[in-house]
Parts: C-alpha cells; sequence; structure tokens
C-alpha cells in the first residue's frame, strides 16, 4: 500500500512541475494576457516579461533592484513551493510581500503588472 502511494504522490508531483515548469495556465486568464495568450505563454516568456518590467522598476526606484536576485533570478524559474521546506517558503513569502509593499505606490506604472505577471504565474 506505501509504495502505491508513494508512486501516486510521485506521479503527482512530476505532472504539476511539469506543467508549472511550462507555464501550463490551462488556458486561464492572467493580468496581461487572454486565456488563449496565457496558454502559449511559457515559463521563459513569462520571465522575460516579469525581468522587463522589474528592470522599469529599478529605473524608477533603485530599491527595487535587489528584487532581480531574490524573486526574478533565472534559478527561480524552477522552483516549486510544494517542494521548499516550511522556513524556505516563509522567507518567499516574506521576499514576495516585501516586494508588493515597494510596489503599491508603484501600481499605475506601466512596469508593475508585467513584474506582478511573474510573480503570480510563478508563485
Amino acid at each position: 500500500m506505501a509504495s502505491t502511494l508513494a508512486r501516486e504522490l510521485a506521479r503527482v508531483r512530476t505532472e504539476t512541475g511539469v506543467a508549472r515548469a511550462f507555464g501550463n495556465r490551462g488556458g486561464v486568464p492572467t493580468i496581461l494576457f487572454s486565456k488563449e495568450e496565457a496558454a502559449d505563454q511559457d515559463n521563459d516568456a513569462v520571465f522575460a516579461v516579469g525581468c522587463n518590467g522589474l528592470a522599469g522598476l529599478v529605473r524608477l526606484d533603485r530599491a527595487f533592484a535587489p528584487f532581480f536576485e531574490d524573486l526574478f533570478s533565472a534559478a527561480l524559474k524552477a522552483t516549486d513551493r510544494m517542494l521548499m521546506t516550511k522556513k524556505e517558503n516563509d522567507e518567499l513569502s516574506r521576499k514576495v510581500e516585501e516586494f508588493l509593499i515597494r510596489l503599491s505606490p508603484h501600481l499605475q506604472q506601466h512596469a508593475a503588472p508585467k513584474a506582478l505577471e511573474w510573480l503570480i504565474r510563478r508563485f
């Protein structure tokens, strides 16, 4: 029984990880894309959009620069929160919260939804 459960959990993790890795949103609309467009956007494309948005935010406020490493690094493209420890998840949540608080006065800027698109898709 335990081996059956273990195999099933591994299968679900694999399927979930593959879907997330390829940016499969199942045709769900996002803040930038219609459901059809969203379904065609892979993780790399959304990451590029997000980094472009963050670069625009850095031009407005240099305090956004550390988020290139904290939330917009290429290493995070493969991050799966379901596989992270509680401590890692808490730290990532803290960084996302810090980013959102810093972003709030800039939500009217053209770059803001681009950066948000990455965070919503990935985390």
